[in-house]
């Protein structure tokens, strides 16, 4: 006899018999009454025939504290329900109405309803739940004003018909129109959030606009952080509902003011999540929000990659914001990141020629701003040269990426903003110039880089003397070097002046043309009638022009274009010595070169010939000079005090005699001795040296030696005058025969003498 065996089955029969004691103390293993079930398994009658027989079983619990009405709202049976809210009511005022003999509206069991089981949930949280729709109606309408939370605020009845697998909009539309006070219970498990708070942090459309529907002075009440629900759906990045409540205008402006225990409002939050979607809803219900928003919070809000909001506009391609942003905060325009990227950076990188022109018209507005107060004294007007010329970490501006994105339409913007921007190199040594160049030359999109190449040579000229490198080359001298002819002849074009521009080395382009054997370069440029002289002979620090290079490097045709170009000065000399005519190791038309005349370089053969041949004759010379100086004319006297001595030694004629066969002497000494030494010598300025003196010397050896032999002639013939004015004569003749050659070779360098003063001059 198991009473909650017959419970199970619903047998009516064996609880009108049973005895009330075994009923009362009747369980389940898990501590449930006979009465629960039969209300679990939905026996209504049995139900009523044992609440009847034993009503205290109505109060009964379980392990879990679960009442028999738990299990009924759990179950959804309306009937059920009913029955058990209103049993106890219906057996008091049944006895009253016997009594009194009148009608009297039955009471629900608050007890019975209040009773909570181990987790502190009454039984409408289970009907909820388990989305039993008519119980819970039945419950809320049987007292309206029954707190169903009161002790377990955690777990409210509208946050279970919003979650999850319980979620039920009937439900929730049924809790709010009967008991819409729910929507005012915060939950302490949940920073005290309300049901509108969670709402809103799910992006809960329907929801949110339920609980405003039905209770709108929820949209006032703030968790523990001070924030109402917008500040919520904010933080949760739910645009959906922001543009919806502003949208139905459903809510206090209030709301929008609210700040939290921060000090913030909905819209500083959006600020400061840099999320400009949302700025912009509030913006468009109220525009004077922004005012609430320190400047100091917007000018210094970055995000992870240390962006700006303005750059964050950008980069979102927000024009609105962009526009906003610039003109409010124009600071903003020369912030950057962590990669030292501006708004400008970002926009030019993009190709977006709206933004840009947005940008560049904010700055604009600035610099005028500038001049305005320039014109008063008060500052100097750089600010659209500092926006447009920013780095970033590679040293690239705007208009580099702008660039080396092929974005002409960008490149044009920038380049219009101020055309007297002068733009350097970035880290890599490129200029915009250079880098349309070279970019042109490797991608397929020709077109469009030829348009910029032109674009920049025509409105940028002056990037064409920015120096890049170790080397500190210009654009002219890279050109060069790559054989750029097309490049080189719009330097020519838009940049004359770049020309002249020397490297660290002193060398202009046309050293480099030289250096590298660029003959294609040399041909054309030097086929320009608008090429001036100093280009074409100017010295590097070794004091070498390019025809001196050219003949260095030994290739004849580049020399020959050199050398046949009347521009060219062929008289140089570099520093260390070397003319630059002796540099040139080929036979070539002399006079075509404009040097017909001039000793261009010493052969080795003519110069061991040359020698040769003034050796000889300097040793013939002191030979003979040598001789005649041991075996003087007229003798020696043999005896007496005088022994040894010349007997003609008295003479003044004698003297003569003597001295000049003594220079004879020496000058061919000197010659010879200087002919030694240039065949030992390797430097070829030390070698022609050598060799002028020994010439000099052999010249003064033989116009000695002839004056010796005058002198010596008429010492021994004294006694015969005529015969002495005969040899004296004579002999002169030869220094009269010898003044038309040597005129000849003074005339001969006189015409050349301003080369000579030119080679001169170089000779340090």
């Amino acid at each position: 006899m198991n009473p909650i065996h017959h419970a199970t089955i619903g047998d009516v029969e064996f609880f009108a018999k049973v005895d009330t004691e075994v009923l009362q103390d009747a369980r389940d293993q898990n501590g449930d009454s006979a009465l629960s079930k039969a209300v679990m398994e939905h026996h209504f009658d049995c139900a009523k025939l044992i609440f009847k027989r034993c009503p205290a079983l109505i109060y009964s619990q379980s392990g879990e504290l679960y009442t028999v009405f738990h299990h009924a709202v759990s179950r959804g049976n309306p009937e059920i329900v009913k029955f058990l809210m209103y049993a106890r009511g219906n057996s008091d005022d049944n006895q009253q109405d016997i009594g009194s003999g009148q009608q009297i509206q039955p009471h629900p069991d608050r007890k019975l309803l209040q009773m909570v089981d181990m987790h502190g949930r009454m039984a409408l949280y289970y009907g909820v739940v388990n989305h039993k729709y008519d119980a819970v109606k039945l419950v809320l309408q049987a007292d309206p004003d029954l707190d169903h939370n009161a002790n377990n605020p955690d777990n409210t009845l509208l946050l279970a018909a919003m979650t999850g697998q319980f979620s039920s909009e009937k439900m929730r539309k049924l809790l709010l129109e009967l008991q819409p006070s729910q929507s005012k219970i915060r939950m302490k498990n949940m920073s005290e959030w309300t049901a509108l708070h969670y709402a809103a942090s799910k992006g809960d459309l329907n929801a949110v606009d339920d609980i405003l529907q039905y209770c709108p002075d929820c949209s006032e009440l703030l968790d523990i952080a001070g924030c109402n629900f917008l500040h919520i759906a904010v933080k949760f990045k739910q645009i959906n509902v922001v543009e919806k409540v502003l949208g139905a205008k459903k809510i206090s402006s209030s709301v929008l003011y609210m700040r939290d225990v921060e000090g913030n409002t909905p819209l500083h939050w959006a600020v400061k999540y840099h999320n400009l979607e949302l700025m912009k809803l509030f913006i468009e219900s109220d525009a004077n929000l922004l005012k609430e928003v320190e400047s100091d919070v917007i000018l210094n809000l970055k995000d992870d990659n240390d962006d700006s909001l303005l750059s964050k506009a950008v980069l979102e391609n927000d024009i609105y914001w962009c526009k906003e942003l610039s003109k409010r905060y124009p600071s903003l325009l020369f912030e950057h990141n962590k990669d030292k990227h501006t708004a400008l950076h970002h926009a030019a990188l993009r190709g977006d020629s709206k933004m840009v022109k947005v940008l560049v018209a904010a700055d604009a507005e600035i610099t005028s701003d500038i001049e305005e107060d320039i014109e008063t004294g008060g500052g100097e007007n750089n600010s659209s040269k500092r926006m447009l010329t920013m780095v970033d970490k590679n040293g690239d501006t705007a208009l580099h990426m702008a660039v080396s994105n092929h974005k002409l339409a960008v490149v044009k913007l920038l380049i219009e903003a101020d055309p007297d921007v002068l733009y350097g190199a970035n880290s890599s040594g490129e200029t915009p110039l250079s880098l349309a160049i070279s970019e042109a030359q490797s991608k397929e999109n020709k077109r469009d880089l030829g348009q910029i190449r032109k674009l920049l040579f025509r409105m940028q000229p002056n990037q064409c003397k920015v120096c890049t490198g170790d080397n500190e080359w210009t654009l002219l001298h890279h050109a060069t070097y790559k054989g750029d002819l097309s490049t080189i002849e719009d330097v020519i074009q838009f940049c004359p002046t770049c020309l002249e521009i020397v490297d660290n080395d002193g060398m202009n382009f046309l050293h480099l043309a030289a250096r590298y054997e660029k003959i294609q370069v040399v041909k054309h440029v030097l086929g320009a009638k608008e090429l001036g002289s100093a280009v074409l002979n100017t010295q590097d620090n070794n004091g070498n022009t390019p025809l001196h290079i050219a003949a260095l490097t030994g290739n004849e045709s580049m020399t020959l274009c050199f050398l046949f170009d009347l521009r060219v000065n062929k008289f140089t000399v570099n520093k260390k010595g070397q003319k630059v005519l002796h540099a040139i190791n080929f036979d070539y038309d002399k006079r075509k070169a404009g040097v017909l005349g001039i000793t261009d370089r010493l052969d080795q053969r003519d110069i061991k010939e040359q020698s040769d041949f003034d050796l000889v004759v300097g040793a013939l010379i002191a030979t003979v000079s040598f001789t005649a100086g041991i075996t003087v004319p007229g003798g020696y006297i043999s005896e007496g005090p005088n022994e040894g001595t010349s007997v003609l030694s008295k003479k003044i004629s004698f003297g003569a005699f003597i001295m000049s066969n003594n220079l004879a002497l020496i000058f061919s000494l000197y010659a010879v001795f200087s002919h030694y030494c240039a065949r030992r010598l390797s430097e070829e300025a030390d070698i022609i040296y050598q060799l002028k003196v020994a010439t000099l010397c052999t010249l003064g050896a033989i116009y000695c030696m002839m004056v010796a032999f005058i002198a010596g002639s008429f010492a021994v013939l004294a006694n015969s005058n005529w015969l002495a004015i005969f040899v004296c004569v004579n002999s002169c003749c030869f220094f009269v025969f010898a003044c038309r050659p040597m005129w000849r070779i003074a005339m001969q360098r006189k015409r050349h003498a301003p080369a000579l003063q030119n080679e001169y001059r170089s000779i340090p």
